[in-house]
């Protein structure tokens, strides 16, 4: 099972059952610029075939936590 966050083209792992993709944190997802004013993003991800959800409990919390820096 894979969870990620996608934005602009840059994907950013959130949780995996795979151990080789252990998330880091914290991760920046975009700068907002006075051309574009704005970053969109979107959860996206995958569970495998046969995936068992009795035995592969999953209980995620997620804080996202946003910084802004004037330039």
């Amino acid at each position: 099972m894979d969870l990620n966050l996608n934005s602009d083209g840059k994907k950013i792992a959130l949780r995996s059952t795979d151990k080789q993709k252990v998330p880091s944190f914290p991760t920046e997802i975009g700068t907002i610029t006075s051309q574009n004013g704005k970053i969109q993003f979107t959860l996206a991800g995958s569970v495998k075939k046969g995936f068992d959800f009795t035995k592969e409990t999953v209980k995620a919390n997620y804080k996202l936590v946003l910084k802004f820096e004037v330039q």
